[in-house]
């Protein structure tokens, strides 16, 4: 067979091989004379994530670019915008589709957002209330990043996109304490949600308070759940994000296989791209109470403690489902068990008599032993005037100064918190009950006399949960003490509340019981009684 020569279609393969050595910049699927720009991302400061990361990116992590000029996505004409993915924690990404410079262009600015929910129109961000996993916890980690200007050098366009914070990064370290065992939850219950972008291109949020919204709340669906596990653990730690805000009032709720605690902060701005560690120990005695938490530094990042309370090791709030929500310590203050007597006090005084569990023999270390008018802090003489507390339309009565000369009463008819005995023994937010408070024990629980206490030899009242009697406290018949002499310990209790009595300003009220009868009565202040503390959310 003759073979074929070639040499008369040079002339028509020249110019197809021309064509096909045309470069990538003037040859793609967008159009000729146009440059694939590439992204890689790295991100400053706090990560969100379960493990409280502060490092990069992870892989398959998606975020929204938007280009406004210079730029053309894929080989539509009008698009400007697409979403990439992180293929690696080195901040390697894939766009779903590919940007390119427009012919002729030599820069462009870029602008990008995280999560990818996110665009350049989009006008608020609201954090998920449940971050207790990495998907939601992620997703509510808005950042922005931005090149002003993404300049053209060869073939291809490569730029760094640095994502910043926009949210506040919330941690807690929360270890249980002393008569707990476990920690089950770690909740946000005060704050927003939802806060208002006010520049959505450059994801500049707002600074007014009026554009926060979505307020968290102590519920079920209002909380941001931090940690969550039926089973529970010693030690948790765990983080959540907030929109940037100033919070005053109760903000974290931790719940134990004791019962439940509740953290207040007082007016604390909570700033974007900041951290803020809280440090707690939850012991019993603080269950059932809100507990301040203080001591924060200036910086930001602040590891914090809450305000120590002195309560004895058992001690606990007990909620008998009162209509005010006040719950009941389970032992009085001074004591060690629920049957113990504990310290007697004056009305008004921090300090008093401590006796041996359920007896009258005086403990070591007893303040005060002899109670009369004499020994009391607040009266200059026998009871007849008084320094402090005092009604104005009982000074003439009741009201001089110590020497003698008539004085303006300061008004006075609630203890002062420096002068609460519950307070001043136990800190945290224990307090004596007020007569209001005794009124409401009385009327909103069920009561019954017991004899002899859990077969401990012990008289006193049980008052009752309602529909629950093996919810209950036991107050113990502690008598009272008067000059040097303990009278009707086992038969009677008398319990101080921190209300004057105004009428008669020189008793207060307290509730008094024995086997026949519940009920309040003015008593002379320099009777050493009981006192039972409370807590109120």
């Amino acid at each position: 067979m003759r073979k074929r020569n070639l040499l008369h279609l040079l002339p028509l393969l020249v110019p197809l091989l021309l064509l096909t050595g045309c470069t990538a910049e003037e040859q793609s699927a967008a159009g000729t004379g146009m440059t694939p720009v590439s992204l890689t991302v790295s991100q400053s400061g706090m990560r969100a994530g379960t493990a409280v990361q502060s490092t990069q990116f992870d892989a398959n992590q998606s975020f929204y670019v938007y280009f406004p000029t210079n730029v053309t996505v894929g080989s539509a004409t009008t698009a400007s915008n697409t979403t990439y993915t992180t293929t690696n924690a080195s901040g390697n990404t894939n766009p779903a589709e590919q940007p390119y410079f427009n012919a002729g262009a030599s820069s462009a600015a870029v602008h990008a957002y995280y999560p990818s929910t996110v665009t350049n129109s989009t006008t608020s961000f609201s954090v998920l209330n449940d971050q207790t996993g990495d998907g939601n916890y992620k997703a509510s980690d808005l950042m922005y990043a931005n090149i002003t200007s993404l300049e053209k050098s060869g073939a291809t366009v490569t730029g760094n996109l640095t994502f910043s914070h926009r949210m506040s990064k919330i941690i807690a370290n929360v270890t249980a304490g002393t008569g707990v065992s476990v920690i089950k939850k770690v909740r946000i219950i005060g704050g927003y949600r939802t806060i208002a972008i006010t520049d959505p291109l450059t994801c500049t949020l707002s600074t007014a308070a009026g554009d926060l919204g979505d307020a968290v709340s102590d519920t079920e669906g209002g909380c941001v759940k931090m940690y969550e596990n039926a089973t529970g653990a010693d030690h948790v730690q765990c983080a959540a994000l907030l929109p940037p805000q100033t919070i005053n009032g109760a903000f974290l709720k931790v719940e134990t296989d004791k019962g439940s605690v509740i953290y207040s902060l007082a007016s604390k701005t909570l700033a974007s791209a900041n951290s803020y560690t809280f440090t707690i120990t939850v012991n019993a005695a603080a269950i059932g109470s809100t507990v301040a938490i203080t001591g924060w530094t200036d910086n930001g990042n602040a590891t914090v403690s809450p305000t120590k309370t002195n309560a004895p090791d058992g001690a606990v709030a007990v909620d008998l489902g009162l209509t005010s929500g006040t719950k009941w310590a389970n032992m009085n203050i001074g004591a060690t068990s629920v049957t113990g007597y504990g310290t007697y006090f004056a009305w008004g005084e921090t300090s008093g008599l401590t006796v041996e569990e359920h007896s009258s023999t005086i403990a070591d270390g007893s303040i005060k032993t002899y109670f009369s008018w004499d020994t009391y802090a607040w009266s200059d003489d026998s009871g007849d005037t008084f320094t402090k507390y005092c009604p104005t339309d009982k000074q003439d009565d009741f009201w001089w100064d110590t020497s003698g000369t008539k004085v303006t009463a300061d008004d006075k008819t609630q203890l002062e918190l420096a002068d609460d005995a519950a307070r001043a023994n136990w800190g945290g937010a224990w307090r004596m009950p007020t007569k209001d408070d005794f009124e409401e024990l009385k009327s909103e629980t069920d009561k019954e006399w017991v004899a002899n206490y859990n077969s401990t030899g012990v008289a006193g009242y049980k008052f009752m949960k309602k529909s629950d009697h093996s919810v209950y406290i036991f107050l113990p018949a502690a008598g009272y003490r008067y000059a040097s002499s303990f009278l009707d310990q086992g038969s009677s209790g008398y319990y101080w509340s921190s209300t004057l009595d105004s009428d008669n300003p020189d008793g207060a009220w307290y509730l008094d019981f024995d086997d026949g009868y519940v009920s309040t009565y003015n008593g002379n202040r320099r009777y050493g009684q009981s006192v039972r503390a409370v807590l109120k959310n």
